[in-house]
């Protein structure tokens, strides 16, 4: 990152930096970035009258006289950059002090992260920071996202210290990383799930997708930090890739079905009750048993499972925390058992919403129905592929709204529908459109006869939903309680 020190005109001492003006004082650096929706610069002014003195821009068309006189601006080649380095300063570089975990990849992250955090709490203090929540010793809070910006993770993990704890587990997005939320960590273990379509609004390219994946493991090879370790899921023919980008001072530990891996997957058994496996090692055997359901967690448990063992738990520990723990909240959770059974999942991919419908038709010899939709302003090509899996896997489908954004709710319903509509399979009876998602559940609850299985996907655990007309709160799981009281089966 190259800088130019444009004026040094501000002496005060700082305590934080920050990138929304309504956070800025005389204490904080503002660093203006520009955004996909909005550029930051243009909230220089607000930040100087809230008290800010010191900034870091990318230019100076913002700035104005009074403001170069009575204050320190800095312009950088590259905003994000610059957050993320000071932020590492600003709070004594914690992450060089902590033991870092980067769990990636395109599904399983935020399952193979939460459980790895619990099998590591079992012999140690340890954080967590994940899609759904971040928790630091006692206190647990929902995140906002999966990778939050640097400012935050690096205040995070400064406080994960002052508790005592050194490891931080941390879900990391391919945003994360190309938004440099990420940057400059030296990590001492790198976790890779999966790979496949995501995110082609903002990567175009699913080479240019992978690109990010392939930096964020090229910063472990650049981390300064000694005994690295690398758990990759050579299942996935992108994890055989992976596997071999490692410099010699990184441990790479190969997790799969195929003989020639560090970790053997062998003897899986998966039914309603749960996953048994055995984890084959170095002529070890470790036998697991889980209560949580589907063949795709076989390799989260693995992956987290394999990283805990090279780390030191006893697989007594892993075991334990196993033998009462059902799953993370919305993936694959079941909501209802009786008279049928409804299933909420995070599944928005094509290859997701394949899987979970899969897992789906192995629970019932009934009927599998599907609720479900795509968000507005993303990758538009997926819609019509998820119709068609939707189309070929379920036996009813309701297409719905996701999280539209600010585009129009009955395009993207109809986008999905052209999948149905050129399935052979699919008659115009077995599909209907119902934007309203309330409306959309309740009609396949209705619909729902004994030992049906209704998959509810999409939303997964997220408790806000962002419509074209503004965001409400709302949430799969209470929702389906709710009507399930109210249609008298349950």
């Amino acid at each position: 990152m190259s800088y130019e020190i444009i004026s040094d005109n501000s002496h005060n001492e700082i305590n934080n930096i920050v990138l929304n003006d309504k956070l800025s004082d005389y204490r904080t650096i503002f660093t203006a970035i520009k955004g996909f929706k909005a550029d930051g610069h243009k909230f220089i002014m607000n930040s100087y009258l809230n008290g800010c003195r010191d900034f870091i821009v990318e230019d100076t068309k913002e700035i104005y006289k009074e403001i170069f006189l009575k204050s320190t601006v800095i312009r950088v080649n590259d905003s994000r950059a610059a957050l993320a380095e000071i932020s590492n300063a600003i709070f004594g570089y914690p992450s060089d002090k902590i033991k870092m975990i980067g769990i990636t990849g395109t599904k399983g992250k935020t399952s193979v992260s939460t459980l790895l955090h619990k099998f590591l709490t079992t012999t140690e203090k340890a954080s967590l920071f994940t899609t759904i929540k971040n928790i630091i010793g006692s206190n647990e809070a929902y995140a906002s996202r999966t990778t939050m910006e640097a400012n935050e993770l690096h205040s995070l993990l400064r406080k994960s210290l002052e508790s005592g704890e050194r490891t931080a587990v941390v879900e990391v997005s391919s945003h994360g990383v190309t938004l440099k939320r990420v940057h400059g960590i030296n990590w001492d273990v790198t976790i890779f799930t999966s790979f496949s379509r995501d995110h082609l609004d903002l990567y175009k390219t699913m080479e240019k997708y992978f690109e990010s994946k392939l930096e964020f493991f090229n910063s472990l090879n650049t981390s300064v930090k000694k005994n690295k370790i690398a758990v990759i899921n050579t299942d996935d023919k992108k994890g055989i890739d992976i596997s071999t980008i490692f410099h010699k001072d990184v441990k790479v530990i190969k997790v799969g079905h195929k003989k020639d891996n560090t970790y053997i997957i062998d003897s899986v058994k998966s039914d309603y009750n749960g996953i048994e496996f055995e984890l084959i090692s170095k002529n070890i055997t470790y036998k697991i048993k889980s209560k949580m359901r589907g063949l795709f967690n076989v390799t989260n448990i693995s992956l987290a499972s394999a990283c805990a063992i090279e780390m030191g738990v006893d697989i007594k520990n892993i075991n334990k925390v196993l033998s009462n723990y059902n799953g993370v909240e919305g993936r694959f959770e079941i909501i209802v058992e009786n008279p049928f059974i409804v299933i909420v999942d995070y599944a928005h991919s094509p290859d997701s919403i394949e899987k979970i419908l899969k897992e789906a038709k192995l629970l019932t010899k009934k009927r599998v129905i599907c609720v479900f939709g795509c968000p507005g302003e993303r990758d538009k090509e997926k819609r019509e592929i998820m119709g068609k899996i939707s189309a070929k896997l379920a036996d009813f489908s309701i297409i719905t709204n996701d999280d539209t954004y600010n585009e129009d709710p009955l395009i993207i319903s109809k986008d999905i529908e052209k999948g149905f509509i050129k399935s052979k399979k699919v008659k115009n009876k077995d599909y209907k459109i119902i934007l309203e998602r309330k409306d959309a559940i309740n009609e396949a609850l209705k619909k729902a006869r004994k030992n049906d299985v209704i998959v509810v996907a999409g939303m997964g655990h997220q408790k806000i939903q962002i419509l074209n007309t503004g965001s409400v709160e709302y949430n799969d799981k209470k929702t389906i309680l709710n009507l399930m009281k109210k249609i008298n089966k349950i």
